[in-house]
């Protein structure tokens, strides 16, 4: 019963020692895991490390102890310091990689770019997209065999050599366009859309008579082929600054309503002095309105026109001349 008493007492004792031995070995163990850890990497995740407990020989006294050996697991690691040749070979390798994908970007696009030329080669010598219809609208006085000359356009060339902006810009500069839009219906057709120039007036210029538009401004020279009778417009002096106001007041006359024949109208003449003068050729009769608040001038002037009509007095007037809201009547006796 001692015996055993005492063997039990030995064995408390060992094992108090033994856990005593066995910290001070597991700090150690860890500070060296710590410095191994710290210099290694398994991609991208700590070693792992795998502890056994292995006894050690009795020592004298009949007690026996353990230390730890702490080893790695038999996992391969990677080290950063690789040997240079390594290095050299990786970056030998992207280099080729590029190398290899630049080259074969290139070849793809060089191909696609030639195929493209010899697309567009077969397509604008094709008789499939060759010119057989065309199409003129909104002209008047512009003739189809001039449209297409300006334009440039002929049956059996190629639609596709055919540039809009060059069509449009030839049948524009011709003087009777105010606006053009062609159109290109693929495959073998184009569509031409004009608006004129209306003409409203005659003007004499350097003894050549031209026909103008509603502010004046010149357009083409009166031919027999294109003849239209339209009154005559005289710029006198000071009269240029008037004519941004001409079509406004010709509209005017044409709503007044006045008791006068305005198809009648001969000469529109436009003066600094005398402000906008209407010859009406069948009564022998000259209206003058002036440039100084014209619209009160002719409302007044329609108003004295009609007193007159209802008198039976117009037919022996000559001149009724309208200014500042005042009305002058010149008239045979």
């Amino acid at each position: 019963m001692g015996l055993l008493n005492s063997f039990l007492r030995g064995k408390k004792s060992g094992g108090n020692r033994y856990a005593r031995d066995f910290s001070s070995v597991s700090r150690r163990s860890g500070e060296r895991r710590g410095d191994r850890l710290g210099l290694s990497l398994n991609r991208g995740k700590r070693n792992e490390r795998v502890e056994r407990f292995r006894p050690e020989p009795a020592q004298s006294g009949g007690e026996r102890r353990s230390h730890v050996v702490a080893e790695h697991s038999p996992r391969a690691t990677w080290s950063p310091h690789l040997p240079e040749e390594k290095r050299a070979g990786g970056r030998f390798t992207t280099v080729v990689l590029w190398v290899v994908g630049l080259t074969c970007g290139g070849a793809a696009l060089l191909g696609l770019v030639l195929g493209g030329l010899q697309l567009h080669r077969l397509a604008t010598t094709s008789d499939f997209f060759a010119i057989r219809r065309i199409e003129i609208r909104g002209t008047a006085h512009f003739k189809r065999e001039a449209v297409l000359e300006a334009a440039g356009l002929h049956e059996g060339t190629n639609s596709l050599t055919v540039s809009i902006a060059d069509v449009e810009a030839g049948v524009r500069n011709n003087p009777w366009v105010a606006e053009v839009a062609v159109k290109r219906r693929l495959p073998d057709a184009f569509e031409i859309r004009i608006r004129e120039r209306s003409p409203v007036f005659w003007m004499r210029k350097d003894g050549i008579l031209y026909y103008a538009d509603n502010r004046g401004a010149i357009i083409a020279p009166v031919d027999a082929g294109n003849f239209l009778s339209l009154p005559t417009l005289e710029i006198m002096p000071g009269g240029d600054a008037l004519l941004p106001r001409l079509d406004e007041l010709a509209r005017a006359f044409q709503s007044a309503r006045l008791p006068v024949d305005m198809a009648g109208v001969s000469l529109f003449r436009v003066s600094a002095a005398k402000g906008f003068e209407v010859f009406i050729e069948n009564r022998n009769l000259v209206l003058c309105i002036a440039a100084e608040d014209w619209d009160l001038n002719l409302r007044r002037l329609g108003e004295v026109l009609m007193d007159l009509a209802r008198r039976g007095e117009l037919k022996t007037a000559r001149e009724v001349w309208a200014a500042d809201g005042n009305v002058w009547v010149v008239a045979d006796v």
